[in-house]
């Protein structure tokens, strides 16, 4: 199994301070991957540890998608 097969979390200092940002890639209509970010929320909200930060995305494959997500396949972000 690949390490980086579900993405990767990592903390990006944004304009409202240091954030959790989820990294990963889709695989476009043509064959080509692309890598992909979504900002996961700051780090004063999630916590400081990876862990922390990773729970707040659901990587079962059912559940609603936000809109920036439709091209990947079973992830979604947990509401609670």
């Amino acid at each position: 199994m690949a390490r980086y097969q579900n993405g990767s979390v990592r903390i990006e200092q944004r304009r409202n301070g240091p954030t959790w940002v989820y990294r990963f890639q889709i695989t476009r209509s043509d064959g080509k991957r692309v890598e992909h970010t979504a900002a996961l929320g700051s780090v004063e909200e999630l916590g400081t540890t990876e862990k922390d930060a990773a729970l707040a995305i659901d990587f079962s494959p059912r559940g609603e998608r936000p809109a920036h997500m439709v091209n990947s396949v079973g992830i979604t972000w947990k509401t609670s």
